[in-house]
């Protein structure tokens, strides 16, 4: 799907939104071959699971709806069995890091996108343990300072923390969508700092 050039530079960190890309295209292909070992979904399931996803895709079910879903209730069961059945094999092991890690990721934006202030939250701490293994110490240290600071928040005003927090505040959206929530600071670059770059925008004099 990539050409290797570009897959090096993907692995570098400097193309973001391509890697992102990359790894979840990855995950989806990792759960495919983890279905296909499941004994204990048949083809009918299987069937079933899919017109559920383009359900979702054609808007005629929502994402809420797909979570409580039976079937995809099933898929998470067969696949936790997986996990427990044939965790022995090393190679296995480091797919499934590499899945936590990077379903973790996605925990991350689904906050931000829907604008869950607990999972917000809860994906923040999860990483924390991952800044200091990589060695990203300021990274480890700005996210511990931000998760302690958000704790703070709870002594504000209750109705202004309500807002903030269960009203789904604490994103910036565009469209009246469930999944169109966006961090504010993305917001700053996308519009104020982009105003500035572009050609006829605001300029600066020495």
């Amino acid at each position: 799907m990539y050409a290797q050039n570009t897959v090096v530079k993907i692995m570098s960190g400097h193309a973001f939104s391509r890697s992102l890309r990359a790894h979840f295209y990855t995950l989806i292909a990792l759960h495919i071959q983890l279905e296909k070992h499941s004994k204990q979904l048949d083809e009918t399931t299987k069937g079933k699971i899919q017109d559920d996803i383009d359900e979702v895709l054609s808007g005629a079910m929502s994402l809420k709806e797909l979570e409580d879903n039976e079937h995809i209730q099933a898929l998470v069961v067969a696949l936790s069995e997986i996990i427990k059945t044939e965790g022995c094999s090393r190679t296995l092991k480091l797919w499934l890091q590499y899945i936590e890690r990077v379903s973790l990721v996605l925990l991350y934006i689904q906050a931000d996108r829907t604008g869950d202030w607990e999972l917000h939250l809860h994906a923040i701490n999860s990483m924390l343990p991952f800044f200091h293994a990589a060695g990203h110490h300021l990274y480890a240290k700005c996210a511990h300072l931000y998760v302690q600071q958000m704790e703070d928040l709870k002594k504000m005003h209750p109705e202004e923390y309500k807002k903030f927090t269960a009203q789904r505040y604490f994103t910036i959206r565009r469209k009246n969508r469930y999944w169109s929530g966006v961090a504010s600071d993305m917001v700053i670059e996308q519009t104020l700092m982009k105003s500035m770059k572009v050609s006829g925008g605001l300029q600066t004099q020495n």
